[in-house]
């Protein structure tokens, strides 16, 4: 099952010959697990399946932001060759990536940033400043900013709100935001304003 799919109710009362339930992704809040379990039907998460990608996913897109690429699309299509805009790019190596989340994806996340020369810095609202995580990792623990004081609505929506936060922070001062895979929290202004 993908995040869209909500195994409940009806959905689990109609699966009379299923015996497993697979969940790729993060989490099991889209599958009424106690009710499968009652008909037998086991519930098995693809616990980091699909991490790499994702870890490559961010980090390269990191990459074509700085050198310039996405912006140059409209161009390239329209058969022009913007040398000198895509010349003037920057490089990743000595950049700063943040984290929001420090589990296993924002752990090889670190890690493929860290191979390319980066510095990361990482937070995770599930783990102390002081976790050993952080130093196991060469990653520098920092704190993320706090969501707002009605915002109770669960951990997807607290890495929303920083998410947002973040976007805010990074428009104007030449940095880009990858928010993965929360991309409908972060304010579109703040994605690509670079100096």
């Amino acid at each position: 099952m993908r995040n869209r799919t909500q195994v409940r109710g009806a959905l689990v009362d109609a699966l009379a010959r299923c015996r497993v339930v697979g969940r790729l992704g993060v989490g099991l809040d889209n599958i009424d697990v106690a009710a499968c379990e009652a008909k037998g039907i086991e519930v098995i998460p693809a616990t980091g399946a699909n991490a790499l990608s994702v870890a490559e996913y961010v980090v390269g897109t990191a990459m074509v932001l700085l050198r310039g690429v996405y912006q140059a699309t409209a161009s390239v299509a329209s058969r022009a060759w913007p040398r000198t805009a895509l010349s003037s790019g920057r490089e990743i190596a000595g950049k700063t990536l943040g984290l929001v989340g420090f589990g296993s994806i924002g752990r090889l996340t670190g890690k493929l940033a860290r191979s390319v020369g980066m510095e990361v810095a990482a937070c995770d609202a599930m783990l102390d400043v002081h976790h050993p995580a952080y130093a196991a990792a060469g990653v520098r623990a920092a704190t993320a900013p706090q969501p707002h004081p009605d915002a109770a609505r669960g951990r997807r929506h607290r890495r929303g709100e920083r998410a947002r936060e973040l976007s805010r922070r990074r428009k104007g001062d030449g940095g880009v935001v990858v928010n993965r895979p929360y991309s409908h929290s972060i304010v579109a202004g703040g994605l690509l304003e670079m100096s």
